[in-house]
């Protein structure tokens, strides 16, 4: 059997997947600052598949706007996708295994430009066990300290697509 017909024959018995694209429409991510500190949350993009996951890479592409006046209408921060959600405002670990942080840029009028971010070529592939079903793809987001008011929450408002070419072994 050659290759090609058997990587055909297991697309079409749903054991490998190709391109999987998540299409992002302002989707809300409500930011709190604890004190001083960074404004930081996550919104689930959502399940991944069951299953031995391999993803081999990854592309973010996403803009972040926001009505909210407890954030600067310059604002700026971070991004990152991961298998867990941002737990401290530090994005590490699995909070960043998918797409690593990310600069989103500074905002004009409330709307920053599109970002781009991406696992590096050559970083090798993310392993996953997902067998239990219960991961999720999180899209963790950070905004500098100096530009979301002390100890308040903001809602950030995310549009783009992120996109990752994933191998599911059930």
């Amino acid at each position: 059997m050659s290759l090609k017909y058997s990587l055909d024959a297991a697309v079409k018995e749903g054991k490998v997947h190709g391109l999987l694209t998540i299409e992002v429409n302002r989707l809300p991510v409500t930011v709190a600052a604890a004190g001083a500190g960074v404004g930081f949350g996550t919104a689930v993009l959502g399940a991944l598949p069951t299953g031995f996951l391999c993803i081999t890479q990854t592309k973010a592409s996403l803009a972040f706007s926001t009505s909210d006046t407890d954030l600067a209408a310059t604002f700026n921060g971070d991004f990152s996708v991961g298998s867990a959600p941002d737990a401290d405002g530090a994005l590490a670990g699995a909070e960043i295994d998918v797409v690593p942080s990310t600069s989103m840029g500074p905002a004009v009028a409330r709307v920053t430009p599109a970002a781009t971010g991406r696992r590096a070529v050559g970083s090798g592939a993310l392993f996953l066990d997902n067998t239990a079903g219960s991961l999720e793809l999180n899209l963790n987001v950070l905004v500098d300290a100096a530009d979301i008011t002390d100890a308040t929450n903001g809602i950030v408002l995310v549009t783009g697509l992120v996109q990752l070419m994933i191998g599911v072994l059930p």
